[in-house]
Order: C-alpha cells, then structure tokens, then sequence
C-alpha cells in the first residue's frame, strides 16, 4: 500500500466509523471520507459486512484481502443469483449459496466469505419479494437492540415496515415493551419521513393488513388491537404471536448500521452489545444512530427499486392507520 493509498483508507476508515457510531452527521462524514453519498453507502455497507481493509476502495487492501473481495467474482456471481433464486424457490439460504457457485463457475481461490455469499443471496430474496408499491400492506415490529441502557437493559426497537417495498417507513427506541407508546412514537416519525425522504414513494390502491407484534401484556395488547379495529381501516387487523424481531429480520436483516436486533432479550436480561461495551447509550444517542441506520437502509432499498407505477398518494387505510397509531 502506498503512502497516498494509506491516507485515503485511513480518513475513508474513520469517517465511516465515526458515522455509523452516530458520532457525526452524514453530511460530515462525507466532507471527511471525501466520496459521495452513493459512494460513500456502498463502501460503508461493505465494510460493516467484511471489515476488511479492501472493503475501503482505492486499492486500500493488501493483496490477499483484495483477492478475497474479487471485483470480477463479485460481479459474476451479482449476474447470475437472480436466476438461481428464481429457479429454485423455497430452497434454503445454504442450499442457493451452493447452487450460485455452481453457476457463477468462478475460481474458487477468488470467491468471498460465506457470509458475504449470504448476504448476496438474502439480498436478492428481499429484492424478489418486493412489489415496488408501498402501502398494500405494513409489518409493526419491536425488539431489544444491541444499545445497552444506563440500567444494563438494551433499548427496544419499534419499527413500521412496508412489507412490499421493505422500506422503514417509521422507526423509534424507547425502554419498554409498552406498544403503545412504541408504536406510537414511531408512527409519527412515519407521518414525517413520508412527508420527506419518502415523498416520491408510489403506492397501492389499498392497504389490506396490518401485522403486529406487541408486548408481554395481554390486556394492553388487546386493547390496542381493539382501537385499530374500531377505526375501520377497511384491513384485516393481525395480532402475532409474541416473537419479537421476527418481522424486522425477515424484510429487513437482523442489522442495520449501528443497530443490531437481540429479540431474546426483550422481555428479560442485560442488553448484548458490540464486543461486550456496556456504556450506556442515551436515549438521544440511540435514537440519533437509528436515525443515521435507517436512512442508510431506505436509501439503499431506493436505489433499487428504481421507476415503477402507482398513486402518488398513499393509501386512505395507511393514512388512517398513521393518524390512530400517533395519537
């Protein structure tokens, strides 16, 4: 690695590292790293995957990470895992990883990780489930995190997930299982996003479910089930079973930037963080990186879904929804 190589990786390293801590704003870590956004969410996105020095770009690796990270082998095995998915639905993910090396028929010195074909195959499963119009039907979700708290309990997630897009449409932290205020919280960060980041959405004519995990209170849970009901969103109103976190790995990974899912320890036991650091995280803090870690996701999703049709406004049901889920 040159001098000039050394430097760029470095401030690239430390950009990248700094924002996805929620130490710095995007903005920032853009001027530091000096790449562009797009740029700068793929090499972020591959280095959170391989913490690898080639992960980096610019030839930042030595020659053996960059071997294990072969452009050419990437791209041979991006061309054919569409095919492979779609040829062999409700296989496993081990068994398309299997099946797009055979196909990709790349020497095997220069193939990624196993974790990096994974996260290759899961991506493309996510891309095939996904309509390209939101709306037609939302996934309410909550989980502990990997954030621990100031009492050693991690922080819980909830989330409003699109199910056709994957899209994080509302997302907050809070200290409870209460889904009440979770769900409420994180509807009106929905209300907001919509209006924003999300303004070009194209959605569905209609909403027709709402799925829902909700806490370890059977009384409350039914209550807030019962409210949804009474408002006559013209959707089918579903109560999951108490599996916490299930809905956000299916449509979107067990992690997204700073924020990992720990769903065993919602209900009981000390918050799981990165390499054991109990510091506690503020509110505040916890919600600033899962600010940072949701954008990232919504701009990736974004940018392949592309141009598709639908109405311009969301549907009356998801408006509904929002406005009895806020209040």
């Amino acid at each position: 690695m040159t001098p000039a190589q050394r430097t760029r990786a470095r401030r690239r390293l430390e950009a990248i590292l700094a924002w996805q801590a929620g130490d710095i704003t995007l903005g920032s870590a853009l001027e530091a790293s000096g790449l562009s956004r797009t740029r700068f969410y793929t090499i972020s996105a591959e280095f959170r995957e391989s913490r690898t020095l080639a992960s980096l770009g610019a030839f930042a690796g030595s020659p053996a990470s960059r071997q294990r990270l072969d452009p050419e082998a990437i791209n041979a095995l991006q061309a054919v895992v569409a095919d492979v998915v779609a040829m062999n639905d409700g296989a496993s993910v081990s068994e398309l990883v299997r099946l797009l090396v055979d196909a990709a028929d790349i020497d095997e010195q220069k193939l990624p990780g196993s974790t990096r074909l994974r996260s290759i195959v899961e991506t493309e499963l996510r891309r095939k489930q996904a309509t390209g119009q939101a709306g037609h039907a939302v996934k309410l979700g909550l989980s502990a995190i990997n954030l621990p708290r100031a009492d050693g309990r991690p922080h819980i997630l909830f989330t409003l997930i699109d199910e056709g897009t994957q899209l994080i449409l509302g997302a907050w932290t809070g200290g409870t299982t209460n889904e009440i205020e979770g769900y409420r919280q994180a509807a009106r960060n929905a209300i907001e996003r919509i209006e924003g980041m999300l303004s070009e959405l194209k959605w569905a004519d209609r909403l027709t479910r709402i799925d829902i995990e909700v806490g370890d209170d059977r009384e409350r849970s039914a209550a807030f089930r019962s409210r949804l009901i009474e408002a006559d969103l013209g959707a089918g109103i579903n109560i999951a079973p108490t599996r916490y976190g299930r809905y956000f790995r299916k449509l979107v990974g067990p992690r997204i930037g700073r924020i990992e899912i720990t769903p065993g320890r919602t209900e009981k036991g000390q918050a799981s963080p990165d390499n054991g650091d109990m510091t506690p995280w503020t509110d505040d803090a916890a919600r600033t990186a899962l600010t940072i870690a949701v954008e990232q996701h919504n701009t990736d999703i974004l940018g392949r879904l592309g141009q598709y049709s639908g109405r311009s406004v969301m549907p009356d049901g998801l408006a509904k929804a929002l406005r009895v889920l806020a209040t």
